[in-house]
């Protein structure tokens, strides 16, 4: 009966008919696979049941995969405290590394978005050491970078300073990777004009194509332009 009921069910259908079992056996880790497969199969993954079902399941049985698709799910909810420990689980879990290198991006963008500069970096940073093939996060340590201006000093200059730091990875992440140009190229483009003009260049004594150390945490070489 319940095989003849999957074949021909929808969402409306199978959520009332899941949530009533899974209220009667919440922790039959057969069942909560095969319902949450099909749930899965039949586009029925933004259902509350869903969810529940696949954060019981991760207890029970955690997988990468599970915590990554758990991660997503919140991250997307803008619950970003909850996504990033389901990120350091998947990541715990996760023996590949390019597939770890994209949780480490990830993670790294959800940690920008709490406004932990210094920790985001960290984590796009880890995703270069698993997968140096990808520009991806060059660009999420430039936006990092632009982020953090306001709150890297007081002074104007150096607030404007870290703007050369930040388009250099840009320009390295279309480096590494060529078929990131157009949005490297875009970013470039946003933040240049944020550059300190000539005057203040030579107010503090500093001539065009000088190395300068964009100071705060961001502690980093760069060229004056």
């Amino acid at each position: 009966i319940d095989q003849i009921f999957e074949d021909v069910a929808n969402c409306d259908d199978l959520v009332p008919y899941y949530a009533a079992k899974f209220e009667e056996t919440p922790e039959d880790i057969e069942f909560l696979v095969k319902a949450s497969g099909l749930l899965k199969s039949t586009k029925c993954t933004e259902s509350d049941l869903y969810f529940n079902m696949s954060v019981k399941l991760n207890s029970l049985e955690p997988t990468a995969d599970r915590a990554y698709t758990l991660a997503k799910r919140v991250n997307n909810d803008e619950k970003l405290n909850e996504a990033v420990v389901y990120y350091e689980q998947a990541i715990e879990l996760q023996e590949d590394d390019l597939q770890k290198a994209i949780y480490y991006l990830e993670l790294g963008d959800v940690t920008r978005r709490l406004g932990d500069y210094p920790k985001a970096r960290t984590y796009a940073l880890k995703s270069i050491e698993l997968d140096a093939t990808s520009g991806y996060p060059y660009l999420l340590i430039g936006n990092i970078y632009a982020a953090s201006s306001k709150s890297c000093s007081e002074e104007e200059f150096e607030q404007k300073a870290v703007y050369w730091a930040a388009v250099d990875k840009f320009a390295k992440a279309k480096s590494v990777d060529p078929e990131l140009t157009s949005d490297a190229d875009r970013f470039i483009e946003a933040y240049k004009p944020h550059f300190p003009d000539n005057e203040t260049i030579f107010f503090y004594n500093l001539k065009q194509g000088a190395t300068y150390t964009v100071g705060c945490w961001i502690n980093e070489r760069t060229t004056v332009r």
